[in-house]
């Protein structure tokens, strides 16, 4: 019911709503590292108020640290948002690495 309000309040696609499916994938997969992704990956998405096509939410959760990014994919290839948002990840889950690991 939780999600359903959140959903209703930010849309599918927000960091809102990223941060709470990566929590739910805490409960139900046991792992060190998690990662959640929302997005619109092409166009004839529906707009709405905080998003549009090519803008992805990622959370990525690593020892209690939450990291949360939205980045906008100038594509609206949908495989291409794809593999930006892939990499975006990478990148995201390095940082969280290199900081633990100091």
């Amino acid at each position: 019911m939780f999600q359903i309000l959140l959903i209703k309040q930010y849309s599918a696609e927000s960091i809102e709503v990223t941060e709470s499916m990566l929590e739910g994938l805490k409960i139900l997969i046991p792992a060190e590292i998690h990662i959640a992704v929302t997005g619109k990956a092409f166009s004839g998405c529906e707009d709405n108020n905080n998003t549009s096509a090519g803008d992805v939410f990622l959370c990525i959760s690593f020892q209690n640290v939450l990291k949360s990014l939205k980045i906008h994919c100038n594509s609206r290839n949908a495989a291409e948002v794809f593999i930006e948002s892939f990499n975006a990840s990478l990148d995201l889950l390095e940082s969280i690495l290199k900081a633990d690991s100091k």
